[in-house]
């Protein structure tokens, strides 16, 4: 059985897999303060 990616389209969402070309944004989002102060605080003591 061959399973292949596929996107999932409604009217208002996309969802498709995750691909090397989503790293730099995923990254902008999930390093930006205000949405993971935990990450933040983290990379500061040395985690």
């Amino acid at each position: 059985m061959q399973v292949d990616p596929v996107s999932l389209i409604g009217r208002t969402v996309r969802l498709e897999p995750l691909a090397e070309s989503h790293v730099a944004d995923l990254a902008a989002v999930g390093l930006t303060p205000f949405i993971c102060p935990a990450a933040c605080i983290g990379d500061s003591l040395g985690f």
